[in-house]
């Protein structure tokens, strides 16, 4: 499949991961139908009050590899999991809600679905 994984950590200040993930279909000059995401089901999930520019770029990235994207609430999280093969959680305010996602994880740490944290910063 390709891509990357990247991990810094400081002591006492905590962990960065960078995942890349290598988008075939919608670079390439003549699309490929064997490299797409038209059979994964994606869901994003938005801890902010509102959508922002990032997730509206994830999701309109994510349908340019005809994935099936949908967006859900932190209050349907559970079915959420259940019903996705990806659930990216996109928080661009780690400390406000990091209880949140410690609950999360948790709840969840043993799911077979892929559970993803972005951290956006502005």
């Amino acid at each position: 499949m390709g891509g990357a994984i990247d991990l810094k950590s400081t002591p006492g200040f905590g962990s960065t991961f960078q995942v890349e993930l290598p988008f075939w279909y919608s670079k390439s000059v003549i699309p490929d139908d064997a490299y797409h995401l038209g059979a994964s089901r994606i869901s994003l999930v938005q801890l902010a009050q509102k959508p922002d520019q990032y997730q509206l770029s994830i999701e309109r990235h994510l349908a340019s590899e005809k994935a099936n994207v949908t967006i859900s609430t932190i209050e349907n999280i559970s079915a959420t999991i259940i019903d996705n093969d990806a659930v990216l959680l996109l928080v661009n305010d780690i400390e406000r809600h990091q209880q949140t996602l410690i609950d999360i994880y948790q709840a969840y740490q043993q799911s077979p679905n892929l559970l993803l944290v972005f951290v956006l910063r502005k």
